[in-house]
């Protein structure tokens, strides 16, 4: 389930978010954990790009090997 307090969206916005854009907010927020940055009080960014395709593979329950690419990524950044 979204925790829109976590991350700092209104009860408004987070009602019209649409399920790709939680999904991608989630997943982000689960690299940097799994990736052990110190994200509280830090100025952490996190940039994703992608298309249709992207999209729709992290809407669906299949989406474990993205969350495992992005770790990778993160970790050889940090």
């Amino acid at each position: 389930m979204f925790d829109r307090l976590e991350f700092g969206v209104t009860a408004k916005d987070a009602r019209a978010m649409a399920v790709s854009t939680r999904k991608l907010i989630e997943l982000s927020f689960l690299a940097l954990l799994d990736s052990g940055i110190n994200y509280r009080g830090q100025r952490v960014g996190c940039y994703a790009s992608g298309n249709p395709f992207d999209i729709l593979s992290i809407a669906d329950p299949v989406w474990q090997s993205f969350v495992v690419e992005f770790k990778k990524m993160l970790t050889s950044i940090g």
